[in-house]
């Protein structure tokens, strides 16, 4: 396929997944900061130490060994290490959450008609 296609169209799809490792990263840290109840700090040594992949224990206590492991590899430094977002969806964590809101949205449409 990419014979047909022009270089600017083939930068383009290298640079969305660049792009989309580099969100890996962001969204991994927005899910440990809500999943800890902690403040993720903007700089210092904490700062350094998250972004070169070591997620401190006060920050896992909270979390599920499956999910402490996704956020693990969401976060890791080299963009290339971290998961896809295939991966991510293919993660029994994350099925498992989208099957729960599916039942609750369900439920809540269902007892919707009755109001």
């Amino acid at each position: 396929m990419h014979r047909y296609l022009g270089e600017p169209i083939i930068m383009w799809e290298v640079l969305l997944y660049t792009y989309i490792l580099f969100m890996t990263f962001s969204l991994g840290a927005s899910i440990l900061e809500v999943a800890s109840d902690l403040e993720l700090p903007g700089n210092g040594p904490l700062w350094h130490s998250l972004r070169s992949g070591c997620i401190p224990e006060e920050f896992r206590r909270n979390l599920s060994c499956n999910m402490g492991h996704l956020i693990g590899r969401m976060m890791q430094p080299s963009p290339p290490a971290r998961p896809t977002t295939d991966d991510i969806l293919q993660c029994p964590f994350i099925k498992m959450v989208g099957l729960l809101i599916r039942i609750r949205t369900h439920s809540v449409n269902k007892s919707s008609v009755f109001i």
